[in-house]
């Protein structure tokens, strides 16, 4: 055998399982269930994502609130958290960040790659909050959105209440791109229109004269650059701090849940009748009234020992609606005021506060 014909059979030799690879290549891998045709193909969902970010009155749906746009806070972005799953494992996640709209709709698209297969696909949106840094993180946020069977307000953080990027909206629905199996570079466009899983409520103070009155209230003075009063509201019974997107419903429901916040004594002097104390926004089922007993203290900034006030009353709110309970928050003797009754659900007058 010549050097030349041993040289070509060693070439076809070495070049045969690059051949045979080849070959191979031009089949298309085979799905879990045996199919053939689904994993290799691409799949563009062009999800059209739309949201109002007004918040009607509990007791008149005609009446809005706006809360967070462009125009108030246009330093604000919205976070867009969008997933597909099948079952409960994740198959893709997108995350991107829009500023605020002028106005009260918010609208955008966001493209999702998938494979031709039968999915959930879920929408979270909501505020990335810190300001301190250039820099996004996704933590920077109220609600921890890597896993959408729990999003969940931030281990790392304490509970978050008075803070109005704590508002957020979903969405979630069925998505079969099975059909699309023989296709290559198909777009599927998908329309969605998200709502809150969460309610707000805001505790109003009606006897704002009254106790600037008191005794023990007047000869209290403004510290500078700090406020006289600091204002707590301890949840007395379970709080939900996680929703499962996917299957619309609140999870992981702890006790002992509180926050605070200060109060200026020249706030109050310059309100008038009435003051704004507190707000939050809690998760709630769907369809249903979220009920927690409740009380708000009012206390010394600078010595909390000393109590002016203690009111306690069960909290009643629904999602994608602002309850205003107006109330004498601040005259209420911490030591012979109001008890705490169980059934106390009629005797707070609930309006709207604009």
């Amino acid at each position: 055998m010549t050097y030349k014909n041993k040289l070509a059979r060693w070439s076809m030799m070495a070049l045969l399982p690059v051949l045979a690879t080849g070959c191979l290549s031009e089949f298309p891998e085979e799905t879990a269930d045996g199919e053939v045709g689904v994993d290799p193909t691409s799949v563009t969902v062009e999800a059209e994502i739309s949201l109002d970010l007004n918040l009607p009155d509990s007791e008149d749906a005609s009446v809005n609130n706006l809360y967070v746009n462009a125009a108030n806070y246009p330093d604000a972005l919205h976070r867009i958290t969008i997933a597909a799953y099948e079952g409960t494992a994740l198959a893709e996640r997108v995350v991107v960040y829009e500023d605020l709209p002028l106005t009260n709709r918010f609208q955008t698209r966001v493209s999702v790659p998938l494979h031709a297969r039968d999915y959930r696909l879920a929408v979270w949106v909501d505020y990335y909050g810190d300001f301190d840094t250039d820099e996004i993180a996704e933590t920077d946020s109220c609600y921890n959105t890597f896993d959408f069977t729990t999003v969940m307000k931030p281990k790392s953080k304490s509970y978050v209440g008075n803070n109005r990027f704590e508002d957020a909206f979903y969405g979630c629905q069925d998505l079969d791109l099975t059909r699309y199996r023989d296709e290559w570079g198909a777009k599927v466009p998908v329309s969605m229109e998200l709502a809150r899983p969460a309610g707000r409520f805001e505790l109003v103070a009606t006897d704002v004269a009254d106790f600037l009155a008191l005794e023990n209230v007047a000869s209290v003075t403004d510290p500078e650059g700090g406020s006289a009063f600091r204002v707590y509201l301890d949840y007395d019974g379970s709080m939900p701090v996680g929703y499962d997107v996917l299957s619309d419903v609140t999870r992981h429901a702890f006790d002992g849940m509180s926050f605070n916040a200060s109060l200026r004594k020249t706030a109050l002097e310059n309100a008038g009748g009435e003051y704004s104390l507190l707000f939050d926004y809690i998760l709630i089922d769907p369809d249903e009234t979220f009920s927690v007993p409740v009380t708000l203290r009012v206390v010394n900034a600078e010595d909390t020992n000393v109590e002016y006030a203690r009111y306690s009353f069960r909290l009643q709110c629904k999602r994608g609606v602002n309850t205003v309970i107006r109330a004498p928050f601040l005259t209420t003797d911490p030591n012979g005021g109001i008890g705490f009754d169980p059934d106390f659900d009629d005797e707070i007058d609930v309006d709207l506060d604009n």
